[in-house]
């Protein structure tokens, strides 16, 4: 697992910004964000809060609690309603929803939807 400063000075490069652009977003001074990358100082919650979102990412993937950037947020309601329909369809059903959607799907969704489903009861 990272230490925080590790995992920040990853992240800050990858989104390609500055300390001083951290600085600015998160209302910390430079000398501040400096320290954090230098593992001199340990933020508080709330730094730690708005560092994440200043970067777009969740408060777990800054702390290297989790691999996904990504803060989680719940699906549309329209998304439920459509998986929970295509839950109860039967195979033929399902077939068709692929097909209409095929022109939409990227070459690794494609080969991903392919694949053989697991028989989730075998073991």
């Amino acid at each position: 697992m990272a230490d925080f400063s590790s995992k920040l000075r990853d992240i800050i490069e990858s989104r390609g910004v500055t300390q001083s652009w951290l600085a600015e977003k998160t209302g910390a001074t430079e000398a501040t964000i400096s320290r954090y990358l230098s593992g001199v100082h340990k933020p508080n919650l709330d730094i730690v809060a708005r560092i994440a979102q200043a970067l777009n990412v969740s408060i777990d993937y800054i702390m290297d609690l989790s691999l996904s950037p990504t803060p989680y947020k719940e699906p549309e309601r329209e998304i439920v309603i459509l998986a929970d329909a295509y839950r109860r369809a039967d195979d033929d059903h399902k077939n068709i929803v692929w097909s209409v959607l095929d022109s939409y799907l990227t070459p690794e969704e494609k080969t991903f939807v392919s694949q053989p489903k697991q028989d989730a009861t075998a073991g």
